[in-house]
C-alpha cells in the first residue's frame, strides 16, 4: 500500500487553481490528497500559511506545487520511489526547467535542492517549520537538507518541474538573475569534481 502525500498549494491567484487541480488530479501516484490554501483576503506570511495547510494534512508525506509552476504526471510517483527505495527522509529535484519569458527560453538550472520540488516526512516539517514571511519562508529547507540526521537526496530529472518567470512571482527578476548565477557556478564546481 502506498502512503498518502498531501500536496500542498498556497495561493492569492484564484484564476491559477484549477490549473493545480488538473495538474494534481494528473499525478500518477494513487494516494494523493490536495490541500489548497486561499491567501486573497489574509494578513497571514505564506510561511504562515503553509504551516497552517501542513497541520490540515493527513498525510505521513508532504509535496509542494506552486500555483504558477508545471510538475510533470510522475514527479510524485518518481520521488515517493526514491524516497522509499533509498530510506530517505526527503527528496527533491536538483535539477529544473526555468522559463524565462522575457529570453523566450526555457533553461535547465541545477543546484544541490530546489524548495518549490519538496517531497518530505510530515514530521520534519512539523519540527522546521516554515519562516513566517512573506518571501524567503522556505530557508527550512535548507536547514532540513544540511542537517546530518536526515537522509535527503537530490533528482537530477529537469523534466519534472518547469518554474515559470513572472511579474507576480514572489521574488523579483533578481532573483532569477542569482538562481542563473549560482546554479552556474554549482554546475561549474560539479563538472570540475568529476
Amino acid at each position: 500500500m502506498n502512503p498518502l502525500v498531501s500536496v500542498i498549494t498556497v495561493s492569492n491567484r484564484p484564476g491559477q487553481k484549477e490549473l493545480v487541480e488538473s495538474m494534481v488530479n494528473a499525478q500518477s501516484y494513487p494516494e494523493i490528497e490536495w490541500i489548497y490554501v486561499d491567501t486573497c483576503d489574509s494578513t497571514k506570511t505564506l510561511g504562515e500559511h503553509r504551516n497552517d495547510a501542513i497541520s490540515y494534512s493527513r498525510a505521513d508525506y508532504l509535496a509542494i506545487f506552486d500555483d504558477d509552476d508545471w510538475n510533470h504526471p510522475d514527479r510524485i510517483q518518481i520521488q515517493m520511489d526514491t524516497l522509499e527505495e533509498h530510506d530517505l527522509d526527503c527528496c527533491a529535484l536538483s535539477s529544473i526547467m526555468l522559463e524565462i519569458p522575457k529570453e523566450g527560453t526555457i533553461q535547465s538550472f541545477w543546484r544541490p535542492y530546489w524548495e518549490g520540488t519538496l517531497v518530505c516526512r510530515r514530521e520534519i516539517l512539523i519540527k522546521h517549520p516554515y519562516k513566517p514571511r512573506q518571501r524567503t519562508e522556505d530557508t527550512n529547507v535548507g536547514e532540513i537538507w544540511d542537517n546530518p540526521k536526515y537522509k535527503c537526496m537530490g533528482l537530477n530529472l529537469p523534466h519534472l518541474y518547469l518554474y515559470k518567470q513572472h511579474s507576480s512571482n514572489t521574488s523579483g527578476e533578481e532573483h532569477f538573475q542569482r538562481l542563473f548565477r549560482q546554479s552556474k557556478d554549482a554546475e561549474n564546481r560539479r563538472l570540475h569534481l568529476r
